[in-house]
């Protein structure tokens, strides 16, 4: 909560530091348990490095639980409220929550759900039914979320929930790890898609898992079965698949030319350009920042060259000109020499004429 709910930097900071030295103070009395997902660890490191180092130092892992520790967890608890649950629910459950990482909290949900459908005297296996299992359950928590969003921001969930998905031919879709930067679209910033993500990555939801890998904060679908359950984002997959191809294509494409150190032999051209061109007019808000200057650098890679290349043309044009015309001059120059030789001959025959005649 303060690196999602706190605004004021400086708030931030100076609580942080509070806390710190009232740990560090000696002799102190004073003990401070911090609980962090794993996806804020980035956060400590960018803002508050003293409180990364004691985190590295001192922090216990909680791992995930174990299929025992899973079934403890769903039946003990209604045993003791005197409303056991039958194994075939339970065993149900486990089997919809294996492999999902970070699943209790839609496990929790179901729960809630059959919870509540057992005090109104309908049977667990009943109500798993009609919620669709974990994935039903998760496909409405995820539709009440989007609908919670402000028209902005539901078309930035959008975006990003379309670009994490991993698109594939005859099987499911996956999930893919995607750096929440190639998530963004043309008005947007990193935190601005960020604060939409960490509404699905809350506590009682997450359906995306955010992670720190480096220097940036990278995104995933939690859960596969969210593609799978949650029609309307099967809808949007389905209607987008052919732009999200180019789109992937043309991330590739970028982050290619990012590595080469923006050499202009990477930047597309001719075909590519025109079709990216097209798909800038149609989508205009969908090119990331990198993605609109990797444009601007092709257009202006293509002026260039087409620059160039009419400066050839100019330059041949006037070589062929520049040929005739001292074709031209050396034709009009034997032309006068012709001329000067046949006025010379007839002078001289019409001199050779006139001593003939004297001589007659």
């Amino acid at each position: 909560e303060i690196y999602t709910l706190c605004s004021d930097a400086a708030e931030r900071d100076l609580f942080v530091a509070l806390l710190l030295h009232a740990a560090e103070a000696w002799p102190s009395h004073v003990v401070v348990i911090v609980t962090l997902r794993s996806d804020f660890l980035g956060e400590t490191q960018r803002h508050h490095p003293p409180l990364s180092r004691l985190l590295s130092e001192l922090a216990v892992i909680v791992p995930a639980m174990s299929p025992d520790e899973l079934r403890a967890a769903i039946a003990q608890p209604a045993e003791q409220a005197g409303r056991p649950l039958d194994t075939a629910t339970i065993e149900l459950l486990l089997s919809q929550m294996r492999y999902n990482q970070g699943a209790l909290p839609l496990l929790q949900f179901a729960l809630t759900l059959i919870w509540e459908g057992m005090e109104r005297g309908d049977e667990p296996s009943r109500t798993l039914q009609q919620i669709g299992g974990i994935g039903g359950a998760l496909a409405g928590m995820a539709q009440r979320i989007y609908q919670e969003l402000s028209a902005a921001d539901q078309v930035r969930a959008r975006r990003a929930l379309v670009r994490l998905v991993k698109l594939t031919d005859g099987t499911p879709n996956m999930s893919r790890r995607v750096p929440v930067r190639e998530l963004c679209g043309g008005a947007d910033t990193i935190a601005t898609v960020l604060a939409v993500l960490r509404r699905f990555a809350s506590e009682n939801a997450r359906l995306v898992t955010l992670s720190d890998s480096g220097d940036e904060v990278v995104a995933e679908v939690t859960h596969a079965a969210l593609f799978e359950y949650w029609y309307e984002l099967a809808s949007w997959i389905e209607s987008s698949r052919a732009d999200r191809r180019f789109q992937d294509s043309l991330a590739e494409a970028v982050r290619l030319w990012a590595e080469s150190g923006r050499q202009p032999e990477r930047l597309w051209r001719a075909t590519d350009l025109a079709l990216l061109v097209d798909y800038s007019r149609r989508n205009p808000d969908e090119l990331t920042i990198e993605q609109a200057e990797f444009l601007r650098m092709a257009q202006h890679a293509q002026r260039r060259q087409k620059v160039t290349r009419l400066a050839g043309y100019a330059a041949v044009l006037l070589a062929t000109i520049g040929m005739l015309g001292v074709a031209w001059t050396a034709e009009r120059r034997r032309a006068a020499a012709a001329a000067r030789y046949a006025e010379a001959t007839r002078q001289q025959l019409l001199a050779l004429f006139v001593e003939r005649g004297r001589q007659l």
